[in-house]
């Protein structure tokens, strides 16, 4: 492509970040740490975000369904993130 003038146009300019400025303004929590809802650093850890307090009730509706989830662990098709979620369900029941 050619500019007017009969030279290389200049490269089109790539569309703007949404996440242009997200990072220079002042925080809308500035007492809560960062690490908040983390297993590290200040602040409270996991426990606040309540995942531990699964009604047992519930629970047993994933029962039926255990024997394939720990299939599909001890296979090794599943990721790592898959198999500590199925021992975090075996740890539940």
């Amino acid at each position: 492509m050619q500019s007017q003038g009969g030279g290389p146009a200049a490269p089109e300019a790539p569309a703007p970040s949404p996440f242009v400025g997200l990072f220079d303004q002042e925080s809308d929590r500035p007492d809560e740490p960062v690490t908040f809802g983390a297993d590290a650093g200040d602040g409270p850890g996991q426990e606040i975000l309540g995942l531990d307090q699964a009604d047992p009730g519930d629970l047993q509706y994933i029962l039926p369904y255990l024997p394939a989830l720990q299939a599909m662990a001890d296979s090794g098709r599943g990721s790592p993130t898959t198999r500590a979620f199925i021992r975090k369900i075996r740890g539940m029941l």
